[in-house]
C-alpha cells in the first residue's frame, strides 16, 4: 500500500494519504488531487511519496484536473520556500498561486487582456556587439541544462528590453518578471510580437478567468513564453530555458503579505532547480547582485557605457523656503519654451504637513504617531502608514491657536510652485504612469514617473526635488534606494551634448537642504557597490552579510551548501540561499 504526503493551500504542512487501489497508476509527486479533510473534500498537491505507512490515514478521493499538474523543480523550490522563509508548505503553495490553479474559472471574454494587450509599445536600444557572444551562452546553457545567473547592467530600460527581446527570441520556454502591471503593458505588444500566439499573461491584475485561461495555456504548453509580475516566477511551465527579471533591483518584487518572499531570489533558485541561466537587468542594479557579480557568483555584462550620461548640477537650497529653485525654475522655463520637455520628480504625496505656528505641534496620526500630510486639493489631513484620513483643524488642540505653518513639499505643493511657468502645462502623475507627453510640457510625479518603463531620454531637463530626503529615512537601504532615484531620473534625460550650457544635451538637477561634499554629481558604479558595498549596508544584524536565525539574508555572501537539510526542506534540498545556488551542471 503507498502512501503520499499532500499539501493543501491552507496554514498547515503535508498531511499524508493512502493511495487507493484505482488510483495507484494516477497518484505521483505533482498531480492534483481530492482527499478529505475534515467533513469535506480539498483539492491540494501531492508533495511527495511517504517515507513510512500511518495508521489512521485517510485515502484520497480522486485526481483532479487529470494530465495538469506541478513539475518536479516547482515542487522542490515550494520545499525550498518553505525551509528558507520558515512557513508551511501550505501557506507557501496559497502564496505562490490563486485558485485557480486548482479551481479553473471559465473567463468571460476578453476582459483586461485585450487592455493589457492594447499598451504603449516600449521604445528599443541598439545592442552592443558583444552582447551576441552573451546570449549565445545563455542559449548554450539552455540547451545543455547548465545553470547561471548573468547580471546585466544597462544604460537604460530601452536597452534591457532590447536585451530581454532578443533573448526571447532565440529561446523557447521563457519567464519574463516586471515590477508592476504598467510594465507588463508596456512590454506585451513587444513579445508578442517576437513569439507570436505564444505568450501568456499572467499577474494579479487579471480576472479570475483570465487568470485561469493563462494558466490551462502554460500547462499545457500552448503558451512557452510568460510574462508577468512577482507571481509570474511560479508559472507552471514544464521545462524553462530562461528566467528573466528586469529591474532587479525593485522593491516591489518583495511579497507584503503571506509568505514575504523576494521574486528576484526565487527567480534564481528556480533557475538553478530547472537548469536555466536567469538574467537579471536592472539601469541600477542592487548591491546584493552587484556584490554577487564582483565575488564570482554571477556574470557580470556591463553595458553601462554604451550611452552618454546627462550633466549634474547640484543645487543647495539651505536659506530656502520654496521648494523649487529660482534657478532651477528658470533653467526649465527656457527649455519649455524652446519646446522640449522637463520633468520633476518629488518622492512625497499631498501639499505639506502642519505645525502650529505659535506652540509649534506638529499635527501626528494618533495610532501611528508619524506626522500626518496635508492634502490640499480634497482638504484633508492623511496618514501614510495606516491611511487614516481627518479633515484639517481650525485651531491648534494643544494652544488653541489658528495660525499654521506648512513646512515641507510634496508633490501638490511643488505642482503649484510650477504652475508659474505658464503657459506651460504641468502634468502631474502620482498612480497611473505617464506614456505620452506633448512637447513644451513639464511633469511632475512621484516614483510612478520615474520608475516607469518608456519614455527614455524624453526630457532635456530633469529636477530631483529633495533629492537627500530619503537618506533620513530608517531604513538601511536609503543610500541604495536615493541613488536609485537618481539614475533613473537621470535615464529620463537625454544624453549630454559637447561641453558648454547651451550645447544641447540634457541635464539633472538636484536641490538638496544641505549637499554633501561631491554628492550626486557622478553617475558612479551600481548602487554604490564600489565605494559601499556590503559593509556599507550593515547596520545592527542588517545588510547582505547578516544572517537572522539559521537562515542567511537574501544576498548573502555565505555558502550554505553540504549542511544537512533542515526539517521541511524535503530530501536533498539545503537550506541555501539563492546566490550560492550551485555554479555547475544540474543533471
Amino acid at each position: 500500500m503507498r502512501f503520499v504526503d499532500v499539501v493543501f493551500p491552507l496554514s498547515l504542512g503535508p498531511l499524508t494519504y493512502r493511495v487507493p487501489e484505482r488510483l495507484q497508476g494516477a497518484v505521483a509527486p505533482g498531480v492534483f488531487v481530492e482527499a478529505p479533510l475534515k467533513k469535506s473534500l480539498k483539492r491540494g498537491v501531492v508533495l511527495r511519496e511517504a517515507g513510512q505507512e500511518q495508521e489512521g490515514a485517510r485515502d484520497i478521493h480522486a485526481v483532479a484536473l487529470a494530465g495538469e499538474g506541478l513539475s518536479a523543480p516547482l515542487l522542490k523550490l515550494l520545499q525550498w520556500m518553505a525551509g528558507y522563509y520558515f512557513a508551511s508548505e501550505g501557506m507557501v503553495l496559497k502564496s505562490a498561486y490563486p485558485r485557480e490553479l486548482l479551481e479553473p474559472v471559465v473567463p468571460r471574454g476578453q476582459g483586461k487582456a485585450a487592455a493589457a494587450a492594447a499598451g504603449h509599445a516600449l521604445p528599443l536600444a541598439p545592442l552592443k556587439p558583444e552582447d551576441t557572444g552573451a546570449l549565445d551562452e545563455m542559449a548554450e546553457r539552455a540547451r545543455k541544462g547548465y545553470y547561471r545567473t548573468f547580471l546585466l547592467h544597462a544604460p537604460s530600460v530601452a536597452y534591457e528590453v532590447s536585451f530581454v527581446l532578443e533573448a526571447a527570441k532565440r529561446l523557447g520556454n521563457v519567464l519574463v518578471l516586471v515590477p508592476d502591471h504598467a510594465g507588463v503593458r508596456r512590454l506585451a505588444p513587444l513579445l508578442e510580437e517576437a513569439a507570436p500566439g505564444r505568450l501568456a499573461l499572467y499577474h494579479s491584475g487579471l480576472s479570475r478567468g483570465l487568470r485561469s485561461r493563462a494558466l490551462r495555456r502554460i500547462a499545457s504548453g500552448e503558451a512557452d513564453v510568460v510574462l508577468g509580475s512577482r507571481m509570474a516566477v511560479f508559472a507552471p511551465l514544464n521545462r524553462v530555458s530562461l528566467i528573466a527579471v528586469l529591474q532587479e533591483e525593485s522593491p516591489a518584487y518583495k511579497e507584503e503579505g503571506g509568505v514575504l518572499y523576494g521574486g528576484r531570489d526565487v527567480a534564481v533558485m528556480r533557475g538553478y532547480l530547472e537548469g536555466a541561466p536567469v538574467l537579471l537587468t536592472s539601469v541600477c542594479p542592487s548591491v546584493e547582485s552587484w556584490f554577487n557579480a564582483r565575488e564570482g557568483k554571477y556574470t557580470l555584462l556591463d553595458r553601462s557605457r554604451a550611452g552618454g550620461r546627462p550633466r549634474v548640477r547640484v543645487i543647495d537650497m539651505r536659506g530656502s523656503e520654496a521648494p523649487v529653485s529660482r534657478s532651477l525654475k528658470e533653467a526649465a522655463r527656457k527649455r519649455l519654451h524652446q519646446g522640449e520637455r522637463a520633468m520633476f520628480y518629488i518622492n512625497r504625496t499631498g501639499y505639506s504637513i502642519l505645525r502650529c505656528g505659535e506652540c509649534g505641534l506638529l499635527l501626528t496620526c494618533e495610532r501611528c504617531a508619524v506626522p500626518l500630510v496635508f492634502h490640499k486639493r480634497s482638504h484633508a489631513l492623511r496618514c501614510h502608514s495606516c491611511a487614516a484620513e481627518t479633515r484639517p483643524p481650525e485651531t491648534c488642540p494643544r494652544c488653541g491657536g489658528a495660525a499654521f505653518l506648512s513646512p515641507g513639499a510634496g508633490l501638490e505643493r511643488v505642482q503649484e510652485d510650477l504652475e508659474e511657468l505658464a503657459p506651460v502645462s504641468v502634468k502631474a502623475r502620482d498612480r497611473k504612469s505617464l506614456t505620452v507627453l506633448e512637447a513644451g510640457s513639464a511633469a511632475v510625479g512621484t516614483k510612478t514617473l520615474i520608475r516607469g518603463m518608456g519614455l527614455t531620454g524624453a526630457f532635456s531637463l530633469a529636477g530631483v526635488i529633495n533629492a537627500d530626503a530619503f537618506l533620513t529615512l530608517p531604513d538601511f537601504r536609503a543610500g541604495e534606494r536615493a541613488f536609485a532615484d537618481l539614475v533613473y531620473a537621470a535615464e529620463k534625460v537625454a544624453p549630454a551634448g559637447p561641453a558648454g550650457p547651451d550645447n544641447g544635451g540634457g541635464r539633472r538637477v538636484s536641490p538638496v537642504p544641505a549637499p554633501a561634499p561631491g554628492g550626486g554629481r557622478g553617475h558612479g558604479p551600481p548602487a554604490g557597490g564600489e565605494q559601499e558595498g556590503p559593509e556599507g549596508l550593515q547596520g545592527p544584524g542588517q545588510g547582505p552579510r547578516a544572517r537572522r536565525a539559521h537562515g542567511g539574508g537574501a544576498g548573502s555572501p555565505q555558502s550554505m551548501e553540504g549542511q544537512a537539510p533542515c526539517r521541511g526542506c524535503g530530501p536533498g534540498l539545503p537550506l541555501t540561499n539563492p546566490a550560492n545556488a550551485g555554479r555547475g551542471p544540474v543533471r
